[in-house]
């Protein structure tokens, strides 16, 4: 195709849309077309649309354990881009048991990602309580500067950071 080498963030369904003479082309028809004739003919280029994903860098934490989140963006942010997120409990579908206020020192904060980047990171870190209480969970959520969700996390498992327990044992009928 006289030397055009693809486009990373090209896509044929957005092409289709923004062009409605094209839609009942199969989408190899449809990219040949854009890099053939597309082009040339002055058709608007089919930019994906811009997402975000906030995760975990790993599935469960120990209270006292700071746990790292990554915050991606689908494509490079053209300017410096500032999201504000938020712990809330979860369940994971009734496996777990929602954490609290209580299980974190703060539940909010913001992360920035530069301009031209595609990543950042936070970290949040359970208190250790001190109780043995069982698997505990949260997600977090990222908000966009007009206070819309544009991500959630999966849940994430909070360990007891309690270190052992000793319990005695006595024979007889408990009163």
């Amino acid at each position: 195709l006289e030397g055009r080498v693809a486009t990373p963030n090209f896509s044929v369904a957005n092409y289709k849309a923004a062009n409605p003479d094209l839609a009942t082309l199969s989408d190899a028809v449809a990219r040949a077309h854009w890099y053939g004739w597309g082009v040339a003919e002055g058709r608007a280029f089919p930019q994906l649309a811009q997402t975000f994903s906030v995760a975990p860098t790993v599935n469960s934490v120990t209270e006292g354990t700071a746990l790292t989140f990554n915050v991606t963006a689908a494509l490079p942010v053209t300017e410096a881009t500032t999201f504000t997120f938020n712990i809330t409990g979860d369940t994971n579908s009734s496996t777990l048991t929602a954490s609290t206020a209580a299980d974190f020192g703060t539940l909010t904060g913001t992360v920035t990602i530069p301009a031209g980047a595609t990543t950042a990171s936070f970290t949040v870190t359970p208190t250790n309580d001190g109780t043995a209480e069982g698997l505990e969970g949260f997600r977090v959520s990222l908000f966009n500067s007009s206070l819309q969700v544009v991500a959630q996390s999966n849940p994430v498992a909070i360990q007891d950071g309690v270190a052992s327990q000793s319990f005695t044992l006595t024979a007889g009928i408990d009163s």
